[in-house]
């Protein structure tokens, strides 16, 4: 089996190299083996749909025989079209919670994804050829851009990206004679934008003919300047409120296609509100062919005609002749403009007599009668939308590549003092700003609700950010702009009644203490960090032809020579310019490289009203014991001055842990909220201060009169800062409370891209556990196995796991300990069942963790498979191929069966062909009949249904030797419950039905004494060949099965029932075996075992047939009408060449004697004028041949001849 792979070199172009493959690889490893592509987009077509299969499950998926495999270049978001923003009203659409401090816009690997999700303070979530006589007139079959569904929004650019236009309407074809037009409504997204680069696949629009342009919220100016050969090309530049006037409003098509015969007339009927038609016909092919096979031209007239549809007399629109010299299809148009708005019938008649000259081809057909009706289509406000009309020619044939373009976000943006007017936009800042203004929020937010100067003060102080995006999925607007603000570290914060940026703050001074004298509650949560020796940055590049490229950035100590663990990281809207620096993109890649390391460990708590001094993203200082960061803590019982300075500090706290004498930083926060500190020696219960020592955290001047009784107080070694913290989050609680969550204000490098990563020391011991968790089941070697994965984080050290598994009626079924994340229980399930599988992570203390549990349900792998979809059949070179679409994961195999019967056909009564096949297509010898199919799963369940196509158009098969015909006698051995009746041989009962006095006075004679569900009949008469010898075996059987009690006087209306006679497939079966003998079968032969007959070839020289009876219902009885078994011979040819004959003749014998008189061909050479060819004494071993003159003299000659026949004797 193979697996049919496209591989495109371009992914705006149609063009692929077809090749296959083996199935069972894997996606990684069949573009390792057709491509040298570094970043490969792949997607799986199956059964119309497609499947794109992201980069991290390219070593895990493996497609399955039927499926088509397109591997072509990534460009970035342009692959995905039809979607876009999901917009939200009010201000709140951009409030955030929590976890939303852990900004979207990442993906990365398994192993490092939770963890940069969990630890980071600014980070990111995933992002979701023929001869020139014979071609063809051109035409255009439509732009190969995607069209979405029904309601799908438009998409959106932010910043500049290539993008392929999205179609708004579904596009048409204008024919007038042979000139064919294309035209095409698509939008480049919500408006306005500039366009750069237009082209049609990887071809400037500019070097096409015959172009027609309108484009709508598209900035002329900043277009122009960027594509100046758009100023001598017919465009139109629109403005919101314009019509799309080269797009008609409405197009109706009517593609019923009909042939136009001689003086016959084919009449369509327009829509009501027509104004204008065009008639669409072709001749498939017109041509003559003279007697030296030379092609000559051929004239057919065709009429078009129209009235009103309410009738009246035919008005001429044109009875044209139309030249053709070619066998290709040849299509033509016509345009009708109506007299007025109306319903219109438009005929179409073949003036020219039909021509039965089988050198002459002229066959003409009405294609389709497309009608155009008045007005535009409506256009969405702001949105920038083109409409192309384009002329096939020889250089645009067939269907167009994609119409795409680098578009460029045009918007105002703050300057300082005022918004400019729409100018292209790329910072996050700047867009982000848009974001918030834009009539794509139902409530846009007000300007002075927005921080617009520090957001420009971002802006300024990091101009090099970039953000550079197609948004084509649903996404709420919140979640767009923490995307667009990632590009550049920062995310969304609504502060004080305004909208502003949040950066990474841990170099500015705290401006909050919290200690357990002010908290409670306190959770704290380490997660070690994962050995990472670099981070792959992936970003769609421009210099690459708009596909994805990569960076890698080192961790250090690391480099391309040592580094081993190199986990992905990829951006929305991370873009490269082909003029720009890598230099922001590896700036991002360290800055989250140093995130892994350094922030480990999360804290929150509750506190009262102390939390309303911080907000989201201050810096403040967090102390606990349980983190041992420091000395002790409380708050100041006394204080003494000197002077403007702090003499002497008391606490309510003894300090016990702490010597006298001992240096210490204690840090004070004052009832103004100032922090300050001062070093100090511990003396008794409380400090001496050391002169001068104070410090204002602020970067200010330390002020001793801020310090008063009650302030809070943290005491830290004297050689040691106070560990900062980021607020996280903060959530309101119950009353004045809230709940405060904290993250590592640990400071990470962003302006040195080398500056050394700081030690860590880890601080709080955590708990694995399982998450991700899946159930399933798989199937292998006979054995049914209920299976559980999952994920967990990876600490660097080995965690063991345990699960437990029970069925539906609670029943353990096994328990699975082990270091892999991967368990499988083999269960003796006959039913489908319902399972329960418990999963905990040992503990560091030996006990196990918390339970995750997961529900797996066996039904599908116990339900019978559905009827199997897209059976087709295609006859050709003496063979049948059938073909059709793969089924449930459950399917085992398929086994397909053939009858003769063209109607009529049961599972039951056909023969197998192919008794198992795991592949979804065969080919078998052609023969007219009925061929069905099924499939069949694991636990033997067939489908319920088959599905069959019947064959009339294959040629009968030759040499039918012999054909043993049982009825009506059905001579032979017949089982108890078998008996012949009128002909028919019946499955009924196990007695002998025909020792019965009276028949006719039984009520049931077919069903009252059975007690068997199996029956045999063995027929007396074998086929005997002759000798072994090769033969084509098949059946002819007309077989019923119906219920015994069967009255159909008691149906009340016979026509409405479906089916009068007939059981289910299901309850019933008839085989049909043969078994064979290479010995001579009237004497005492040795004969095969039976085996269920399969159409096919046999080496035997005699056959002896059987048939066997199944019934699962007593109530269902089976009759067998006819049954003919059939030995076809395959075609034995022998040949002589240059075979002299004396006068008088020569007799030719065969090397080996036919099985009957062949056919003979003779072919006399150098013959004079009038001899004459006897043959004569013609069997089965020999023949005579000999020549005569014109008078009937024998003569001496020459000849060639071959004999035709089969078998031998």
């Amino acid at each position: 089996m193979s697996i049919d792979v496209q591989v495109r070199a371009h992914p705006l172009l149609g063009q692929a190299d077809h090749t296959t493959v083996p199935a069972g690889l894997t996606v990684a490893g069949i573009v390792a083996r057709v491509s040298t592509m570094r970043h490969a987009e792949v997607v799986l077509l199956r059964d119309g749909h497609a499947w794109p299969v992201r980069r991290e499950y390219h070593d895990k998926v493996r497609p399955a025989p039927g499926t088509t495999v397109i591997v072509q270049p990534r460009v970035g978001a342009t692959a995905v079209f039809g979607m876009a923003v999901t917009w939200l009203a009010g201000a709140t659409a951009l409030t955030t919670t929590g976890a939303t401090l852990v900004v979207a816009g990442v993906a990365i690997a398994v192993s490092v994804a939770g963890l940069l999700l969990t630890r980071s303070f600014l980070s990111a979530d995933a992002d979701p050829n023929q001869r020139a006589a014979d071609r063809e007139n051109p035409t255009i079959r439509g732009l190969q851009n995607i069209y979405p569904s029904m309601g799908t929004p438009v998409p959106m650019v932010l910043g500049r990206h290539r993008m392929a236009a999205v179609k708004t309407a579904t596009g048409y074809t204008e024919l007038d004679d042979q000139t064919v037009y294309r035209v095409e409504r698509m939008t480049f997204g919500v408006g306005p934008v500039l366009i750069d680069d237009l082209k049609i696949g990887t071809t400037e629009i500019a070097k096409f003919k015959d172009v027609q342009l309108q484009f709508r919220n598209v900035d002329r100016t900043e277009t122009l300047a960027r594509i100046p050969a758009l100023a001598n090309m017919d465009v139109d530049w629109l403005d919101d409120d314009d019509p799309m006037t080269l797009y008609s409003r409405d197009i109706f098509e009517d593609p019923e296609s009909a042939k136009l015969d001689h003086n016959v007339r084919v009449t369509r009927t327009t829509p009501a509100n027509t104004t204008a038609a065009t008639v669409r016909f072709y001749f498939a092919g017109l041509v003559g062919i003279d007697d030296d096979n030379a092609k000559q031209p051929r004239y057919r007239q065709i009429g078009i005609y129209y009235r009103p549809a309410s009738g009246g007399d035919w008005v001429t629109v044109s009875e044209h002749w139309y030249k053709g010299e070619t066998t290709s299809v040849l299509r033509f148009g016509k345009y009708i403009n109506f007299p007025e708005p109306g319903e219109w019938d438009v005929s179409v008649i073949r003036l020219s007599e039909d021509d039965d000259d089988v050198r002459v081809q002229d066959d003409s057909y009405l294609e389709a009668l497309q009608s155009r009706q008045p007005g535009t289509l409506p256009s969405p406000s702001g949105v920038a939308e083109v409409t192309l009309r384009i002329k096939a020619t020889d250089q645009i044939n067939g269907a167009l590549d994609p119409l795409n373009a680098i578009v460029w976000q045009m918007a105002p943006f703050w300057n300082g003092s005022a918004f400019t007017a729409p100018t292209p936009i790329r910072h996050p800042a700047d867009i982000f700003v848009h974001l918030l203004r834009s009539d794509i929020r139902r409530r846009p937010v007000a300007d002075a609700k927005i921080d617009l100067d520090g957001i420009r003060a971002w802006r300024l102080a990091w101009p090099d950010w970039r953000c550079d995006m197609v948004v084509t999925s649903d996404i709420q607007l919140g979640d767009l702009c923490r995307q667009v603000l990632a590009t550049g570290l920062a995310m969304p914060i609504h502060k004080a009644g305004k909208w502003g940026v949040l950066t990474d703050r841990s170099a500015e001074p705290a401006v909050q203490i919290f200690s357990p004298r002010n908290t409670a509650d306190m959770q704290a949560t380490w997660t070690p960090s994962p050995e990472v020796h670099g981070l792959r940055m992936m970003f769609t590049s421009e210099k690459a032809g708009w596909d994805t490229d990569e960076i890698i950035v080192y961790a250090n100590g690391y480099s391309a020579g040592n580094a081993t663990i190199v986990e992905t990281i990829e951006f929305p809207g991370l873009a490269l310019g082909r003029y720009e620096s890598i230099e922001r993109i590896a700036r991002l890649g360290y800055y989250h490289l140093a995130q892994l390391k350094l922030r480990t460990t999360q804290v929150s708590f509750t506190t009262e009203l102390d939390h309303l001094v911080c907000t989201r993203g201050d810096p403040v200082i967090f102390t606990t014991p349980v983190l041992r960061n420091q000395v002790g803590m409380g708050r100041v019982s006394a204080v003494t001055f000197s002077g403007d300075d702090i003499a002497t500090l008391t606490l309510d706290d003894t300090l016990p842990g702490v010597p006298d004498g001992y240096e210490a930083h204690v840090v004070l926060r004052g009832s103004a909220g100032a922090l300050q500190y001062v070093t100090a020696i511990k003396a008794g219960r409380g400090f001496t201060v050391t002169a001068g020592s104070g410090v204002a955290m602020d970067g200010g001047a330390f002020d001793a009169n801020l310090v008063a009784r009650g302030d809070l107080a943290t005491v830290y070694e004297a050689e040691t800062e106070p560990a900062k913290w980021l607020v996280k989050d903060i959530a309101p609680d119950f009353g004045e409370r809230a709940r405060i969550t904290l993250a590592e204000a640990t400071e990470v490098p962003l302006g040195d891209l080398n500056r050394p990563l700081p030690t860590y020391d880890p601080r709080v011991l955590s708990i694995n556990e399982a998450r991700g968790i899946t159930g399933g089941f798989e199937y292998a070697n006979g054995v049914l196995s209920v299976v559980v994965r999952w994920q967990a984080l990876d600490y660097g050290q080995e965690t063991m796991w345990r699960v437990t598994l029970e069925n539906g009626a609670g029943a353990a079924v096994g328990t699975w300990t082990g270091a892999d994340r991967i368990a499988k229980f083999p269960v003796q399930a006959v039913v489908a069942d319902t399972f329960t599988a418990e999963i905990s992570a040992r503990l560091p203390n030996g006990t196990w963790g918390p339970i995750k549990s997961v529900g797996i349900s066996t039904a599908s792998f116990f339900a019978p498979p559905a009827t199997v979809a897209g059976f087709a059949v295609q006859v050709a070179a003496g063979q049948i191929h059938l073909s059709w679409r793969s089924g449930e994961t459950n399917v085992e195999y398929y086994q397909v069966r053939y009858t003769p019967a063209t109607t009529g056909a049961t599972w039951a009564s056909a023969v197998p062909m192919v008794p198992v096949l795991r592949a979804t297509r065969t080919s078998v010898p052609a023969r007219n009949g009925t061929y069905l199919v099924k499939a069949v799963t694991a636990t033997g369940q067939e489908s319920a249904t088959a599905n069959s196509v019947v064959v009339t158009s294959a040629a009968s098969l030759p040499n039918a030797i012999e054909t043993l015909e049982l009825a009506p006698d059905f001579d032979g051995d017949l089982d108890p419950g078998l008996a012949v009746v009128s002909g028919d041989l019946i499955f009924a009962a196990d007695n002998d039905i025909l020792a019965l006095d009276d028949i006719l006075l039984e009520d049931n004679i077919l069903t009252s004494y059975r007690t068997a569900n199996t029956g045999i009949y063995t027929a007396d008469d074998v086929i005997d060949l002759g000798a072994v010898d090769t033969a084509q075996i098949s059946a002819e059987i007309e077989a019923l099965a119906y219920y015994d009690d069967f009255d159909i006087l008691l149906i009340d209306d016979i026509t409405q029932t479906p089916d009068l006679l007939g059981a289910a497939d299901g309850e019933w079966s008839l085989t049909a075996q043969v078994s064979t003998t290479d010995d001579d079968p009237t004497g005492s032969p040795t004969w095969s075992d039976w085996s269920d007959i399969v159409v096919g070839d046999y080496r035997a020289r005699a056959f002896r047939f059987r048939l066997v009876f199944e019934s699962l219902d007593p109530q269902v009885l089976v009759a067998v009408s006819e049954c003919d078994f059939i030995v076809d011979m395959p075609d034995r040819v022998e040949k002589g060449a240059n075979v002299s004959a004396p006068s008088g003749g020569v007799t030719v014998t065969f090397q080996t004697p036919f099985r009957a008189v062949p056919s003979i061909v003779v072919d006399g050479q150098g013959l004079p004028t009038g001899a004459r060819s006897i043959r004569s004494a013609v069997t089965a071993s020999s023949f005579h041949q000999k020549f005569v003159d014109s008078g009937g003299s024998d003569i001496s000659a020459t000849f060639d001849w071959q004999a035709i026949g089969y078998g031998q004797q």
